[in-house]
């Protein structure tokens, strides 16, 4: 979160919202790792559709020169290829890392 606040000058009141929004993203996520009727490929899709919303809302809340920092260019199509091939621990602890955790 403090990348975040220093990147794109948050001020205190996005600053608490953002950490808000992102504790609701990692709680929304663990009840859904921890949901065993779901298969692992359904939870990684169900996981992506979190992190999704939390952006939409994450940029919602920011004014626009903030949401051009924060909207950054998708990566090369190589790239995405090699985020799928990744474990689900992998991508787990890369979701927990980008949330400053």
């Amino acid at each position: 979160m403090a990348f975040y606040a220093r990147e794109l000058n948050l001020d205190a009141h996005q600053q608490a919202e953002l950490r808000k929004l992102l504790m609701e993203q990692r709680e929304q996520v663990q009840r859904l790792w921890t949901d065993t009727t779901l298969p692992a490929a359904q939870r990684i899709q169900a996981t992506k559709a979190i992190e999704d919303a939390t952006s939409d809302r994450i940029r919602a809340m920011l004014n626009e020169e903030q949401r051009k920092k924060y909207n950054p260019p998708r990566p090369p199509h190589d790239k995405l290829i090699e985020a799928q091939s990744t474990s689900v621990e992998d991508w787990m602890r890369l979701i927990s890392a980008r949330q400053g955790n």
